[in-house]
């Protein structure tokens, strides 16, 4: 029983399930194993093979991020709760310690690439008002009740472009707590796993880039990383 649990459990057989998913065109059903694996991977302390299991699944998931569902939420709880793993794993500053040290700078480099600056929430209503030539019009109502195709397919695309705004304001207010949750934690990573004879280091410039860092944060991090060192 348990060595057939660990042959199911190794990251090709686990990640190799979800690409053929995603290439399948079954992105929802993607998005929705990639969390249940990613809970698996905090949750379940007898999953075998688990640190590289994290680290392709956060791979893969980076991969989708100029998907056309790259306004959905899914992604970012999945890839949130595998670079948490990988943050607090004991494999992390392992053999694996480069890949994964560039995976979390990868991550919370997307994640302040699509930070809007001073953002400002869109409208979203309950319940959309049809077009006002609409017979009988009453917010919420259904779309197919509307005889004329015109109207019909006006009041269509409000509903869509609400459930648009609500995604939208949604992504953007997780982006921001990602951003202030995760940032400092991986930049005190990047200290820990890169000590002082690595601060002048091209590897590490190149995750400061990938990580978009900021000036300060590449000070505190240089400061912090000589620190460890000695």
């Amino acid at each position: 029983m348990h060595k057939e649990r660990e042959s199911a459990a190794t990251p090709d057989n686990e990640v190799s399930r979800l690409e053929h998913l995603w290439k399948a065109g079954s992105t929802d059903e993607y998005y929705l194993e990639a969390a249940k694996l990613a809970n698996g991977i905090l949750s379940d302390p007898a999953m075998p093979h688990k640190n590289e299991v994290a680290a392709q699944l956060l791979e893969s998931l980076l991969s989708k991020t100029e998907s056309p569902l790259k306004a959905t939420n899914d992604d970012l709880f999945a890839m949130h709760k595998v670079a948490r793993y990988l943050l607090s794993s004991g494999d992390g500053f392992g053999k694996d310690r480069r890949a994964n040290a560039r995976l979390l700078c990868r991550f919370l480099g997307e994640i302040r690439k699509e930070i809007v600056p001073n953002y400002i929430d869109k409208p979203v209503f309950e319940n959309v008002a049809p077009p006002l030539a609409t017979p009988r019009a009453a917010a919420g109502m259904d779309p197919e009740a509307i005889a004329d195709p015109v109207l019909r397919a006006q009041y269509k695309e409000d509903i869509r472009r609400n459930r648009q705004n609500a995604l939208m304001n949604t992504r953007q207010f997780v982006l921001r707590y990602m951003d202030l949750a995760m940032g400092p934690r991986i930049t005190a990573y990047l200290a820990a796993a890169f000590r002082g004879e690595e601060t002048q280091s091209p590897f590490l410039d190149d995750l400061i880039r990938c990580a978009r860092l900021s000036d300060e944060e590449k000070t505190d991090l240089i400061r912090q990383t000589r620190k460890a060192g000695k």
